[in-house]
């Protein structure tokens, strides 16, 4: 059995190969369309400030908001630093060696899917590439941000662990994530939803909000950086606006959008096929949550058709399409007794 396992596990790694090789090549050609991803990746070696912009939507500071990244951003500077010459960055280099960073992750995303869900990866492997390549593809994207994949890759982890029920575990990675991304952080509250008394819930919940505080405020310090910037009303008033409608006010920062880049479409239409996924157990309630208050704070904080800012949620949405296939089945001993109704019945 155990052998048949392996070569199920096995059998991915060529599936697994092909789509990071795709991805390497998307990021490619979608990487130089926009200087703010060069600068991006290359802010912590070239010292570059993030914009700050004023608007209808309110301000937007987002060296606040990126700064404390701060290992997505030393990591991106390290990764393109081939890219970078006498305070240039080649766009040609620059766009090969962002292909190669986002492969990489995608790969590291794979192999968690592998580990921990051997037989049940490749459901999980074809579904996050979808949702990746969907929120990458040009006319959907034109920008790639150095915490993107590693994003992901946290919110992977803990919904691996979290069917593995160890989720546990997960509070040593935990603050680790918040450095790459502050949005790693709202996994914390997942533990006031886990198995067992009401104690030990309110306890890891307290574990989990000290370590993502803590490691924001550390963030915060290594950046000198206050971490963080208001929600905006304006901006969750145009973010609806656009689900309603379908228009975006400011039209010449996102020269691509339309009607097609609705949110419900997001990460593939992974988020319609959760909601409508009959499947429900102890974490469904959880996960939702999880879903509500990332959504929320997307809408005040984030352009709601960028999909990328999405990206975490993949291993949600995908959570009940990697449960055993028996707990969508009907039970053995009804499906006898209603075959043996229907014989019972005269002719």
């Amino acid at each position: 059995m155990r052998a048949v396992n392996a070569r199920r596990v096995v059998a991915v790694v060529p599936v697994a190969l092909a789509l990071c090789l795709m991805l390497y090549h998307e990021v490619r050609a979608i990487a130089p369309l926009q200087t703010h991803s060069a600068e991006t990746f290359a802010a912590h070696k070239l010292g570059i400030r993030f914009p700050v912009t004023e608007s209808d939507l309110g301000r937007m500071d987002l060296d606040r908001s990126w700064r404390p990244r701060v290992l997505s951003n030393r990591l991106g500077s390290l990764a393109v630093g081939g890219a970078i010459s006498g305070g240039e960055i080649d766009p040609r280099t620059f766009a090969h060696l962002a292909g190669l960073y986002s492969a990489l992750w995608l790969a590291l995303v794979f192999l968690v899917y592998s580990f921990f869900l051997r037989e049940k990866a490749l459901i999980a492997v074809l579904g996050t590439f979808a949702a990746v390549a969907f929120g990458y593809m040009p006319g959907i994207a034109d920008r790639v941000y150095p915490w993107d994949m590693p994003a992901l890759f946290f919110y992977v982890l803990f919904v691996c662990l979290l069917i593995r029920r160890r989720s546990e575990l997960f509070l040593a990675a935990l603050p680790i994530g918040v450095l790459f991304k502050e949005t790693v952080g709202v996994l914390a509250l997942a533990y006031l939803f886990v198995e067992g008394t009401r104690r030990r819930r309110l306890e890891l919940f307290g574990a989990a909000l000290i370590l993502s505080v803590a490691a924001r405020a550390a963030a915060g310090w290594i950046a000198h950086s206050m971490p963080g910037s208001a929600p905006s009303f304006p901006l969750l008033v145009a973010n609806l606006r656009f689900i309603v409608t379908g228009d975006f006010p400011y039209k010449e920062w996102y020269r691509w959008v339309s009607f097609w880049n609705h949110p419900l479409l997001l990460d593939a239409g992974l988020l319609l096929a959760f909601l409508l996924h009959p499947f429900r157990d102890a974490n469904t309630r959880m996960l939702r949550v999880l879903v509500g208050v990332f959504a929320v704070g997307n809408l005040l904080s984030g352009i709601v058709f960028e999909f990328r800012i999405w990206f975490e949620l993949i291993p949600v949405f995908l959570y009940p399409f990697l449960q055993p296939v028996d707990s969508l089945r009907i039970s053995p001993d009804r499906t006898e007794r209603s075959r043996g109704g229907a014989r019972s019945v005269p002719g």
